[in-house]
């Protein structure tokens, strides 16, 4: 799911919405969002996801933050399939 914005070169990835870039991604807004960063490819394809922590569970637990990141795996897995974390 890809909604940006493209200022000066960089892109701006809007709130509910993760994407990749090669040199330069960014999000603005985070306040008290949740925004992933994640290096791929040893450095050559960035992945940014941000979330609004209004969908968040009230209390965080270990099978929350599981779920959390199996769902991010799968949204890298759709933006960049052959990514490997570094």
């Amino acid at each position: 799911m890809s909604a940006r914005s493209q200022s000066k070169g960089i892109y701006d990835v809007d709130m509910e919405f993760f994407d990749s870039a090669k040199d330069s991604i960014a999000t603005t807004g985070i306040n008290t969002c949740i925004c992933c960063v994640v290096i791929l490819n040893e450095g050559k394809d960035i992945f940014l996801e941000h979330r609004n922590d209004t969908f968040l569970p009230m209390i965080i637990n270990y099978e929350n933050v599981q779920l959390y990141l199996r769902n991010l795996a799968q949204h890298i897995h759709k933006i960049v399939p052959k990514s490997s974390i570094t």
